[in-house]
C-alpha cells in the first residue's frame, strides 16, 4: 500500500527554517517528499506503515515547528 499525506507548518520565517525542517524530514525512510514553501506545505509519499507521517511530525515538532496533519490518501 502506497500513502500520500500532506502535512502543513506553522512557524517557518525563513530560508533557514526549511533547511531545518528539511533535515527532520530525511531523517525518516520515504520514498519522495516535498515542500511547498510558499504555503508551508511538506507532502510525504512512502509505502510503509500508514502512521509512518507521525514520526515526520514528531521530527517536526521538536524542531521548534507546529505540524498539522491535513490528509492522507491510500494509493
Amino acid at each position: 500500500m502506497s500513502y500520500q499525506v500532506k502535512i502543513k507548518v506553522d512557524g517557518i520565517k525563513c530560508g533557514g527554517c526549511f533547511s531545518r525542517i528539511n533535515r527532520e524530514v530525511s531523517k525518516v525512510d520515504l520514498e519522495f517528499y516535498d515542500i511547498d514553501h510558499a504555503n508551508h506545505i511538506i507532502t510525504l509519499y512512502y509505502d510503509d506503515k500508514k502512521d509512518t507521517y507521525q514520526e515526520v511530525m514528531c521530527n517536526i515538532e521538536n524542531a521548534g515547528y507546529k505540524p498539522t496533519f491535513l490528509f492522507i490518501t491510500e494509493e
